[in-house]
């Protein structure tokens, strides 16, 4: 049901989806006015900021709305849409019904004959979902989408290629599609049109043991055992790299069949490094030149993994060199494999192998234009040992290792070893000033930034989820219970004299000095009495002290005794009110340091406070002071808290608030979904920001820190061994251990 120019204005808070309407916005209608009584199935939409929810709820006279299920939000940034979860609503929000209603009921008398397959239903007019097995085969390897609408020019080569002989015999090359790879016995890559919804295949050309592939801007890059082939659309011929330069075929891209092919060299300086490919990948990096002869679409560049090192074909995306080839070969630290390739922004990620067993190494790149050596120019480490160097590091071992560019300055890695999927965003200046996240089947550890220390309350009472693994004594039986209604994490609280968790001094604290500290809690208290400890780092006699306090009256101070003097710094605001709280202390030396809450810098403090070093002499507290016993934290409920000898940027302390406070609402999913931490595909979608991750039991979704959706046999296909995953146009491929499948979610229109 919708209403014309009906618009409220709202004080509500929080995310429980009972809205008190506090009166229409001039020139508006209220609620009430319009509906004159109650109202079900009202189509709604909440604007706070630059947020926004949309949905269908119920209004109620005289002055509340309910909110019944949310089809889509941004928050934060972040855009999901259904199954959605509600805004946290700061108090400031616009609730109105936007569409037209006499448009919507002129919708919802459409006979679906005249449309589509569908089904018109009392939340709106539905298009039902697609799910079909396009190839029942053991022998898919990959399921790369492409979609054309992402294309420089939008996919308008596809009608100026009329000419060529694959529009000739199949027509306009689909917008959308997905491209199989099959290994084994049929050794073919196969076109399939994802924006039709009988997904039926366009075109089927057959190479030698292909194994992976990706396309942009009318080109189809393919990895071989014999090289790396282009299927150039737009010029309708295709080329193969090899170890003896660039060939072109004696056959149009209609008839290119590998098999029968005949390669006539055209520039032996463009060799390639080894002939047995294991990953492509394709980018247009900004300033590239247009090609001319292709319509006037950019000169890509192209990133060929293959089992001697990695070769970068035309690095800078220029006419001078469209064939030019630049490698980074193998050195004393790695060894001969690549496993997987990413452009990401405008740099280049890539997963080695190691000559140590059990080790392997993740290097980025600025893309480079001479040939260099792996371990040349590095920012990523990932060590199966963990190191104790203060890099970002690999949350597991493994052979198989995958690399996924997810934005501008964050990967996602994972190997089918597990645990499960590993996100970095980085700082290519100084690489241990970035930060790191690990989703498993189990826990999310939220973002561990820069130099970390401890990662606690992840889903666990004592174990440290970040590289150092300090592990805590839980004292008495701490309580455990969901951060909020249906939602995976959990809270660790409240806490007493006895029941409270605490570790030994170790190096990792007690020998700080002057430099950088950091410390995140995210908390919630049902109102103080006493000052209570959220946590504590103090010798004996409270001459060397860092302690996060929640205060009697609600305000947040942090304690620093140091061999100068004792600093505190204060909020002005109470935040015992039973909501959900983020504080990040940010320490950038002994005198200066600046307390967050939600984002929200709430004071900051010049005053020398001097060393924070005790050696041996500096136990650490969670829920009760140091010393074990002195104010507990008895009406605070705590997770992760998080200690680093890092200092993050304003960029980092809001990136941090903004992922983190999605995992703590109603039904939050936040760990990989199904019984597998083995990750096999991972795929980052551009245009929905989501990032698929396919397990040996299934495929998860994630939108940032957030898993939102998962998918398996009980969806699509007979098997949860999923291989390989693509999203195009927010439709799901999956290449599984049994066939490749192809899946459309309900929409509604």
């Amino acid at each position: 049901m919708s209403a014309n120019r009906t618009r409220e204005n709202t004080t509500t808070t929080g995310t429980g989806g009972v809205i008190t309407l506090n009166g229409a916005v001039d020139a508006h209608a209220s609620f009430n006015e319009y509906y004159a009584g109650s109202a079900s199935n009202v189509q709604y939409t909440i604007e706070e900021g630059d947020d926004y929810e949309v949905g269908i709820g119920d209004f109620t006279a005289p002055n509340t709305f309910t909110s019944t299920t949310v089809y889509e939000k941004k928050e934060g940034g972040v855009y999901t849409k259904s199954p959605g979860t509600r805004l946290n609503l700061l108090g400031g929000a616009q609730i109105f019904v936007g569409i037209p209603k006499e448009e919507i009921d002129d919708k919802a008398n459409l006979s679906t004959d005249n449309l589509f397959a569908g089904e018109n239903t009392a939340s709106g007019f539905i298009k039902s979902a697609v799910s079909k097995i396009v190839a029942s085969s053991v022998d898919v390897l990959r399921v790369p989408g492409y979609d054309t609408r992402l294309d420089t020019d939008n996919g308008a080569w596809r009608k100026k290629s009329q000419w060529t002989s694959w529009y000739a015999a199949n027509g306009a090359f689909p917008e959308s599609s997905q491209i199989t790879v099959e290994g084994g016995s049929t050794d073919t890559v196969s076109v399939y049109i994802t924006n039709d919804a009988d997904t039926p295949l366009y075109k089927v050309w057959t190479l030698t043991n292909p194994t992976s592939a990706k396309a942009l801007d009318g080109k189809i890059i393919i990895g071989t055992s014999v090289g790396v082939v282009t299927i150039d659309l737009v010029k309708d011929q295709v080329f193969l790299h090899d170890t003896s330069g660039v060939s072109v075929a004696d056959q149009n891209v209609e008839n290119f069949n590998m098999s029968t092919v005949a390669w006539v060299l055209v520039d032996a300086a463009a060799a390639i490094v080894n002939n047995t490919v294991n990953d492509v990948a394709i980018t247009a990096p900004s300033g590239a030149e247009t090609d001319p002869n292709r319509l006037g679409l950019p000169y890509p560049t192209i990133a060929v993994g293959m089992d001697g090192g990695l070769s970068v074909i035309n690095h800078d995306g220029s006419a001078a060199n469209e064939n030019d080839v630049v490698d980074i070969t193998t050195d004393a630290t790695v060894g001969s494999e690549i496993f997987s390739v990413s452009f990401y922004g405008e740099r280049l990620a890539v997963a080695w192998n190691s000559v140590a067993a059990g080790t392997r190494y993740t290097y980025t790149y600025d893309i480079p234009n001479v040939d260099t050596t792996a371990s040349g120019a590095f920012s990523v480490t990932q060590l199966g040992d963990f190191s104790s160097s203060p890099d970002l590091h690999w949350n597991g071992t493994g052979r198989s290792q995958i690399v996924e560019g997810v934005g501008s300055d964050i990967l996602a890695l994972a190997t089918n070893s597990g645990p499960g999927v590993n996100l970095f965003q980085e700082d290519t200046t100084t690489p241990a000033n970035g930060m790191v996240a690990y989703i498993t089947t189990t826990y999310n550890t939220g973002w561990m930034p820069g130099d970390i220390r401890g990662a606690w309350l992840a889903n666990s009472k004592t174990a440290d989820r970040s590289v150092k693994g300090n592990t805590l004594t839980e004292n008495g039986t701490v309580p455990e219970t969901d951060v909020d209604t249906g939602a995976e994490l959990k809270f660790y609280g409240p806490y007493t004299a006895t029941i409270n968790q605490t570790r030994t001094s170790d190096i990792d604290w007690d020998v700080f000095g002057t430099t950088a500290v950091g410390i995140d809690i995210t908390f919630q208290s049902t109102g103080t009495a006493t000052d209570e400890t959220l946590f504590s780092i103090a010798n004996a006699g409270n001459t060397v002290r860092l302690n996060v306090m929640l205060m009697a009256d609600g305000t947040v101070d942090v304690i620093e005794d140091g061999a100068t003097a004792s600093v505190t710094t204060s909020s002005t605001v109470a935040y015992d009110d039973g909501v959900t709280h983020k504080i990040q202390y940010v320490r950038t030396s002994s005198v200066a340091r600046e307390l967050f809450v939600d984002d929200v810098s709430v004071a900051s403090n010049t005053t020398d406070a001097g060393s924070l070093s005790d050696s041996g002499n500096l136990p650490l507290a969670i829920g009760v002071d140091a010393d074990g016993s002195t104010l507990p934290a008895l009406t605070t409920k705590l997770a992760f808290v998080k200690l680093t000898a890092y200092a993050k940027t304003d960029a980092q302390v809001s990136k941090v608030n903004n992922d983190e406070r999605k995992l703590f609402q109603p039904n939050a999913l936040s760990t990989l979904q199904g019984a597998s931490n083995s990750v096999q595909g991972l795929s980052h979608d551009e245009d929905t920001d989501k990032l698929d991750a396919a397990t040996d039991d299934g495929t998860t979704t994630i939108i940032g820190l957030q898993p939102i959706d998962y998918i398996d046999s009980a969806g699509i296909g007979t098997s949860d061994d999923h291989k390989a995953v693509s999203r195009v146009d927010d439709q799901l491929s999956i290449a599984t251990a049994a066939e490749s499948i192809f899946s459309k979610p309900s929409e509604r229109l």
